[in-house]
């Protein structure tokens, strides 16, 4: 079977049935299709054990074929900088612990991480379809209580000096990289290495 991975889940030969709700729960691609959890599957309206197995076959075949790609990919770490200028490591949409009418619904709007969940007013969420005040409750509720795990890169000074900057000073320069599309971290870095000396001085002078 030669497939991409960004190529749709309609090359692979699957029944009209286990196609369409799949399309339905936004799993359009092969990479969609192997990405997203068992569990989550299984929960998918309009698939019955004779369309589960066909797909739970499907995968098997695919992960074979991409047995070391994905291995690959597990074990690459997407960070994003949070509210207070520090990067942490993002966390799946299906590690969230959603209900699955909320989970279903930013799926369908491409919606699979904590960063990207983050950014979304509740006036954004209440535009998503089906998405209703229980589910934005939910989601206002799980951003205020969510914990998430500072990423150290490369090694301890480079957080220490990212520090360097006052909390205000970090959520700015987050909320204008996020606007702009920057990278963060590359502006942050390019900052300290410009202003690391005086940033030093006026944070012991401030000690």
């Amino acid at each position: 079977m030669h497939v991409q991975l960004e190529g749709s889940i309609k090359n692979l030969n699957l029944s009209v049935r286990s196609t369409n709700a799949l399309y339905r729960a936004g799993i359009k691609t092969i990479k969609d299709l192997l990405d997203t959890p068992q569990n989550s599957i299984e929960k998918i309206y309009g698939l019955g054990v004779k369309s589960l197995n066909e797909i739970y076959s499907i995968r098997e075949n695919l992960k074979l074929i991409y047995n070391h790609d994905f291995e690959v990919i597990e074990e690459h770490l997407k960070t994003f900088i949070y509210n207070d200028g520090l990067e942490y490591i993002d966390i799946k949409l299906e590690d969230l612990g959603l209900s699955r009418r909320s989970y279903n619904c930013l799926k369908r709007s491409k919606v699979f991480y904590f960063s990207e969940l983050n950014i979304l007013s509740d006036e954004d969420l209440m535009k998503i379809r089906n998405f209703g005040i229980s589910s934005l409750r939910e989601i206002k509720g799980l951003k205020e209580k969510v914990e998430l795990k500072e990423y150290n890169r490369n090694n301890d000074k480079d957080e220490d000096e990212i520090k360097l900057l006052d909390s205000s000073d970090r959520k700015f320069i987050a909320e204008v990289t996020r606007i702009l599309g920057l990278d963060a971290y590359a502006v942050f870095t390019t900052i300290l290495e410009e202003y690391r000396d005086q940033l030093k001085e006026i944070k012991e002078s401030g000690d």
